[in-house]
């Protein structure tokens, strides 16, 4: 699989002594704590001589408004898409889908201006409603709908706003930890987890910073974690990517909260068993609160997904299950 970086050269801002340091920090801090991308690389093309049919990827670009998308698709069953989080890309979910393949169609992609999603206009304005429109016409182009989402941090964002813009195309949305900056407080805005991106040190002792404010720690690396120096470096320029557009569109945007409280979406709102006193966690509880509906713990903190994949997946299949099982959503019922 080929990896077109979206600028073509590193941010002047990102020298190549940083790329160093990006492969200890960002693998962890962005991707999830402690995904090896390259030894994940050399598990899946093994994993892949073997794997039936069914669990082949078929991958394809999308061209979109200002931006193509890249995205892939494998699996069988009920369309399952999974929205990264942070500087994350469709690689992210990477040992999560392997543990989900056999019961769903997993879709996944990378955000406009990540990795091989480049922008027609660099310098243009992304906002979450661009994202979530993006999503709405990658569905829409593949013929798929009402379908399962599971958005993770920005992603959760971008789900909830899916949610509200087109909820004939989602018919479970498991928003984990969204980052809904009206529900905190003015303290709780400074300290939190995106405006460590927003300081001066640079993108990468920024990402490193926030992720230790939200409970990620180098110690939640697996070991023997590697990273190709062509890997960290496309870590990094997302982390810039991520640092230059996404922070300033989580600060601008505002969740319409009636809006999803009107939506026939069932819509789950998750948080972290190990970061119950992060930010993250405060916030999804607070919108779980103003949407009436029970707060699902996931496994693991911010990252979950790609700390305790098996655990997570199986977690995730058992929400999903029981939203299944509960019919058609009713906003006025959402409690129970």
């Amino acid at each position: 699989m080929s990896l077109d970086l979206p600028d073509g050269s590193p941010p002047s801002t990102l020298p190549r002594r940083a790329f160093r340091v990006v492969s200890r920090i960002v693998t962890w801090a962005i991707y999830g704590s402690g995904i090896g991308l390259l030894s994940l690389h050399v598990r899946r093309r093994r994993a892949a001589r073997a794997a039936p049919a069914a669990t082949e990827t078929r991958i394809d670009t999308l061209d979109v408004p200002g931006a193509r998308l890249h995205y892939s698709v494998r699996g069988s069953g009920p369309v399952l898409l999974l929205i990264a989080g942070g500087a994350g890309n469709a690689e992210s979910f990477d040992e999560l889908a392997d543990h989900l393949v056999a019961r769903y169609t997993i879709v996944t992609y990378d955000r406009r201006g990540y990795s091989r999603s480049p922008l027609d206009d660099p310098a243009q304005r992304v906002e979450i409603e661009t994202h979530s429109d993006d999503v709405h016409r990658l569905l829409a182009a593949l013929g798929a709908g009402p379908v399962y989402v599971l958005g993770c941090s920005i992603g959760a964002l971008i789900g909830l706003d899916l949610t509200i813009h087109h909820p004939e195309q989602v018919h479970v949305l498991v928003a984990h930890q969204p980052p809904v900056m009206q529900l905190l407080s003015g303290g709780e805005r400074s300290a939190a987890w995106f405006h460590g991106l927003r300081r001066r040190e640079g993108g990468v002792a920024a990402i490193a910073q926030t992720a230790t404010r939200i409970g990620m720690r180098p110690a939640d690396r697996r070991s023997g974690s590697t990273v190709s120096g062509e890997r960290a470096r496309t870590a990094a320029l997302n982390g810039e990517s991520f640092h230059r557009r996404d922070v300033g569109a989580v600060g601008r945007y505002t969740l319409d909260i009636r809006a999803l409280e009107a939506a026939p979406t069932h819509i789950v709102v998750a948080g972290g068993t190990a970061g119950r006193q992060q930010l993250p966690y405060v916030s999804a509880a607070r919108l779980a609160g103003r949407l009436q509906t029970r707060l699902v713990e996931l496994p693991g903190n911010h990252a979950g997904f790609a700390q305790h994949p098996r655990e997570f997946a199986e977690r995730l299949r058992e929400v999903l299950d029981d939203e299944q099982r509960r019919g058609p959503a009713r906003a006025s019922s959402r409690a129970g």
